[in-house]
C-alpha cells in the first residue's frame, strides 16, 4: 500500500477505533456463576446483579479510605471501554441483608487493570468505594478480564 490508503490504515491503527473490549457477556456470565458460589461459601448466598437497594449513578461514587473522600472518575459500561479512569462493568450487592449490606463494583481502569471495589454504604444516593480486601474475588475478576 502506498499513499492515501496506507495513511488511512495507519490512522485507524493508532486511533483505537478497533480496540478489543476487555469485557463481554460471556465473561459476565462466568462472573455471575462465580459470585453465586462465592457468596454461598461466605454464608451470604443472595448476591444479586446491580445495586438493588436503589441504583446509584456513576457520578455519585466517591473514594473511601484514609484521606478525604473524592469523587471518582467513573462510568458504567458493558464492554470495559470508555474515557473515564474507572470503567465499571458489573455491580453486585446483597440488600436482603440490610443493614449489613455489601456492594461490589467491578472496574477496569484506563490502563487495563482489573480492580474490585467494595462499599458498605447504605445511605442512599451516594456510595463510598474502596478496593476490596477479599483476594479471592479480586483474583477471579482479574483472571476473567485477562481471559481471551
Amino acid at each position: 500500500m502506498t499513499g492515501r490508503n496506507s495513511k488511512l490504515l495507519l490512522a485507524g491503527l493508532f486511533s483505537g477505533e478497533k480496540q478489543k473490549a476487555p469485557w463481554n457477556t460471556n465473561k459476565s456470565a462466568k462472573l455471575e456463576a462465580f459470585i453465586k458460589g462465592w457468596g454461598e461459601r461466605l454464608g451470604q448466598p443472595n448476591y444479586k446483579k446491580g445495586i438493588s437497594g436503589g441504583d446509584v449513578g456513576a457520578d455519585n461514587l466517591y473514594t473511601f479510605g484514609n484521606g478525604p473522600s473524592e469523587k471518582m472518575d467513573a462510568v458504567y459500561t458493558d464492554t470495559g471501554l470508555g474515557n473515564a479512569k474507572y470503567r465499571i462493568v458489573e455491580r453486585y450487592s446483597n440488600w436482603d441483608k440490610f443493614p449489613d449490606v455489601h456492594s461490589y463494583f467491578f472496574a477496569i481502569t484506563n490502563t487495563g487493570e482489573a480492580i474490585v471495589f467494595h462499599s458498605p454504604t447504605t445511605n442512599g444516593g451516594i456510595m463510598y468505594l474502596k478496593p476490596t480486601e477479599n483476594t479471592e474475588i479480586q483474583a477471579e475478576f482479574k483472571r476473567l478480564v485477562e481471559e481471551e
